[in-house]
């Protein structure tokens, strides 16, 4: 058993092998470089490009907007407002049922909710009791002055802090300007004249720093002092907010005026409730197109007597609006979203491209297949006029992300570091030397990969060195040869 796996390796090094030979022929072919030529190494410019990363993948057509719409509820059928083979727009009734009873009930709901309405008016015309309105009032002042303190301590805050700030400044200026007469004091120490009036100068900076240094403990004390007032205001503001609140609770016991208001603004809402629900009523009397489309079949006419659930459909299909099914491996759906643009290929109508948007990105997987998962994609299609039918194949391109004007090289060039993650590439330094320079990568569309940092436009990195590959080719296959003993 392990010499068939070693027997394995060999035809695959063989194929990389014959895959890198070819390469490697072609790249002579192309390029003129003898150097290269000679040191069988290609190598890649870093410059700045477009990396547009897409999902491609194929997809079938299929009819989206294909309906049966029938009628939810009872009854006589009094209108057929079209026949089969006429297009209607979204939102156009196509039939009706008889709708007296339930315009009935609808004008009865009408003039319930105007008399509720009416009442409620009447209630609020009312005086309130005059109690109330005094502690109300109370109350309102009491917030305002609660809101108007807080304000103002953050306000307090706020200056003390600039105050500090202002204090710490000045006391540093000070300092620094002690520290500027003791230099020009050193410097001009053979001017005896010049060093008195510094001097001078300077017992008067050191005692205005003193007096700066002994007032700040004042001045902080002082604002803790002020903080702790305004503090000590607010909390006393809370608890008059909390009083005012408890003696308008206590007289509003007291009053019906706030109970029968209560009711009756219950009374017109109820109205409102009912008056709602008999006109969604009406529109299951009413058979509305769901979508734009063509009229295919219609089982019932005028005076039939329709029972509910029954089996007779008026079908409608649009046959303008397609969607197109893919698959999307577990790699691919975590790329996709839904707003994506596509471009759509068919192989049936060559050189044109369509226009198409993901609609739908199932989060289940919906087959799987030699343990290969799979997740449904839907992509709108515009037809742009064109005869699409359900079933065609498709070629699908999603574009995922597209970044313009960055620097990038080949993904080859691109290698892989001892920690996950770690990416480096070999920056050519000389005839035939290269220096490991790692970089940090971006975006990638399967070709080129955007560098975020690492190089610069115009450097040269290593793409393919043909002659290490040649050589561990070699050390593969001479391994392969001599496989170890097999232990059954």
């Amino acid at each position: 058993m392990k010499i068939m796996k070693h027997k394995k390796k060999i035809i695959i090094l063989t194929a990389v092998m014959i895959v890198l030979i070819v390469g490697f022929g072609i790249y002579k072919k192309v390029n003129s470089s003898k150097k290269a030529l000679e040191n069988k190494k290609t190598y890649a410019i870093a410059t700045k490009g477009t990396i547009d990363k897409k999902i491609v993948v194929a997809g079938k057509v299929k009819l989206t907007n294909e309906q049966k719409l029938r009628f939810n509820v009872s009854g006589r059928v009094t209108k057929v407002n079209f026949s089969v083979g006429d297009t209607v727009e979204q939102g156009e009734v196509i039939a009706e049922l008889d709708k007296a009873d339930l315009a009935n009930n609808i004008r009865r709901d009408e003039i319930g909710l105007e008399s509720a309405i009416d009442k409620l008016g009447k209630v609020k015309d009312k005086d309130e009791n005059l109690e109330i309105k005094k502690n109300k009032n109370a109350l309102d002042r009491a917030k305002s002055e609660l809101k108007i303190t807080k304000k103002e301590l953050e306000e307090l805050k706020i200056k003390q802090s600039l105050e500090t700030k202002q204090n710490e400044t000045a006391y540093q200026k000070k300092l620094s300007e002690i520290a500027d007469l003791e230099r020009k004091k050193i410097e001009e120490a053979s001017d005896a004249e010049k060093v008195k009036q510094l001097n001078a100068e300077l017992e008067i900076a050191k005692k205005e720093a003193n007096n700066l240094l002994a007032q700040k403990p004042l001045d902080e004390f002082q604002k803790k002092l002020e903080l702790q007032r305004k503090q000590s205001n607010i909390k006393d503001m809370k608890k008059g907010v909390k009083e005012q609140k408890d003696t308008l609770a206590e007289a509003k016991k007291k009053n019906v005026y706030e109970e029968e208001l209560r009711d009756a603004n219950n009374a017109v809402e109820l109205q409102q409730i009912a008056l709602r629900q008999s006109k969604t009523e009406l529109n299951k009397y009413e058979l509305i197109a769901p979508f734009k489309g063509i009229l295919t079949k219609i089982d019932f006419k005028v005076g039939d007597n329709l029972v509910a659930d029954e089996q007779k459909f008026a079908s409608l299909k649009n046959p303008e609006i397609l969607t197109v099914v893919t698959s999307l491996d577990q790699t691919e759906v975590v790329q996709a979203a839904i707003g994506q643009k596509a471009k759509i290929t068919f192989s049936a109508i060559p050189g044109k491209v369509f226009e198409g948007e993901v609609v739908e990105l199932e989060e289940s997987p919906r087959e799987v297949e030699s343990e290969a998962i799979s997740y449904e994609a839907i992509i709108k299609i515009n037809k742009q006029g064109e005869k699409l039918y359900s079933g065609m194949t498709a070629k699908v391109e999603i574009a995922v992300a597209k970044k313009e004007n960055v620097l990038n090289v080949p993904m080859l060039a691109v290698r892989d570091g001892e920690n996950v993650g770690d990416k480096f590439v070999l920056l050519k330094k000389g005839e035939n030397e290269e220096e490991r320079v790692p970089v940090e990568v971006g975006l990638s569309d399967n070709n080129n990969v955007e560098i975020v940092s690492g190089l610069t436009e115009g450097d040269e990195v290593l793409e393919a060195d043909f002659e290490q590959m040649e050589a561990n080719f070699k050390q593969q296959t001479t391994s392969s040869n001599n496989p170890e003993p097999v232990v059954f």
